[in-house]
């Protein structure tokens, strides 16, 4: 997604939710003040913003069946036999709007990803990149690391 279409979209998710926003900016306001530019390291003080941006991406969803990959060995999964070349998706949106993993499957709500706290949390089903090599390699980039790793499907 692009910058603006980020930007848009969240504008979008948080319109009709006059609290949401709100509640950002005050943590914004209280942790960075005017006259600073967030940094990586401010993560930990901003859960609700943090969650928020989060939450968009999740109902975002833009790749909804994921990035398509080949299986590069025959292998099993969930007692099914899965053929080398086989070209396998990942039904993001499935993922994104089960009642089973979410508190709010099918709503807007940044509290997907808080804890009783209040504090952010990483949700072990939020795979915005999909899965596979190339979404590990986004994903570490994208949490402000330079590592590059391998990961199997």
């Amino acid at each position: 997604m692009t910058k603006r279409r980020s930007s848009l979209f969240s504008v979008l998710c948080m319109f009709p939710h006059s609290r949401w926003p709100e509640r950002c900016h005050e943590e914004i306001v209280r942790v960075l003040g005017y006259d600073r530019a967030p940094s990586m390291d401010d993560r930990s003080r901003l859960p609700y913003t943090y969650a928020t941006v989060h939450e968009i991406q999740r109902l975002g969803n833009i790749v909804p069946l994921g990035v398509v990959h080949e299986t590069t060995q025959p292998t099993q999964l969930r007692g099914y036999n899965i053929a080398k070349g086989t070209m396998i998706m990942t039904n993001l949106t499935a993922v994104f709007t089960d009642k089973e993993y979410w508190k709010h499957p099918e709503t807007f709500n940044p509290e997907n990803f808080l804890d009783e706290e209040g504090q952010f949390c990483k949700h072990e089903h939020f795979i915005p990149f999909s899965l596979g090599e190339l979404a590990t390699i986004l994903s570490r980039k994208w949490n402000g690391r330079q590592i590059v790793g391998r990961q199997s499907v």
